[in-house]
């Protein structure tokens, strides 16, 4: 039995009503050819083959499948990467999504949260970025800006899907779309009515609007520096109170899920640092 993972199936844009009509119609001619991949694990998510699967489905036609071993969630990701960069013409939008989300979760693999089968974490050591700029053949600094680009579209999706969708489409620029995560939801769903040209040139407006608000204003008080320390220090102290509190109150999985994102939260605040200063 196969299940549908989310995240694994929004990795990668859906098909145009075009090419939804046309590979439902070489199903029903030619039959399924190529296999439905899963992840054999717990579920046996689909990892590949979404739109076959659905079209199948819903068809009644039978469908090849093959299971894949994989270490991780972030392993998953990898090969999800590789497949479509040799097979799909992705656009930058959409290779920039792709990387973001890789980074994302081989960051919370590296912070320690549990993703073998034994539980235990089998994420490579050394700079999260690096690591993932070595292994999509792009640099550090762009990993960054995947990473900000991937969030910024995730949050956007929450309000207004059409708006994610076409800022992974390309037709909203990568730093426009970073602006508008901040923005109002009204005016996010305001966007989210327009179409082309139109909708361009609004989010654009809108991203320009939003970034202007996060610029200090002329003669504003100054920005404390401080503040960082302050932040970082209650980060580090939430992670050893996490220690002590494990010890009072033991659960070695919630603890190292905790842990885990405390470290993430570490490391979103360095990226934030960065981007600012």
């Amino acid at each position: 039995m196969l299940s549908i993972d989310p995240e694994f199936r929004d990795l990668l844009p859906p098909l145009t009503p075009e090419e939804k009509a046309g590979l439902t119609e070489l199903i029903k001619r030619d039959g399924c050819r190529d296999a439905v991949v899963y992840w054999a694990t717990e579920g046996n998510p689909i990892v590949d083959g979404h739109h076959r699967y659905d079209i199948c489905e819903a068809e009644g036609t039978p469908y090849p499948v093959l299971g894949m071993q994989f270490a991780s969630r972030s392993a998953v990701i990898q090969w999800i990467w590789a497949n479509q960069d040799n097979r799909r013409n992705l656009n930058d939008s959409q290779r920039s999504y792709l990387r973001g989300k890789l980074y994302q979760e081989t960051a919370r693999e590296q912070a320690g949260r549990p993703v073998g089968d034994n539980g235990a974490s089998v994420a490579p050591k050394g700079k999260t970025r690096d690591i993932v700029a070595a292994e999509t053949g792009v640099s550090p600094r762009t990993i960054d800006a995947d990473s900000q680009f991937a969030a910024a579209v995730d949050s956007i999706r929450d309000v207004a899907p059409e708006v994610a969708a076409a800022a992974r489409h390309g037709d909203i620029p990568r730093t426009q779309a970073v602006a508008l995560a901040d923005a109002p939801k009204a005016e996010l769903k305001k966007l989210a009515k327009a179409k082309g040209p139109k909708l361009r040139k609004a989010a654009k407006a809108a991203a320009d609007k939003q970034a202007s608000k996060d610029k200090p204003k002329q003669g504003a008080a100054k920005t404390d520096s401080r503040l960082w320390c302050e932040v970082e220090a209650l980060l580090g102290k939430a992670l050893n109170r996490t220690d002590e509190l494990n010890k009072q109150f033991p659960h070695g999985v919630l603890h190292r899920h905790l842990i885990a994102d405390i470290k993430n939260a570490m490391n979103v605040l360095k990226q934030w640092k960065a981007a600012v200063q």
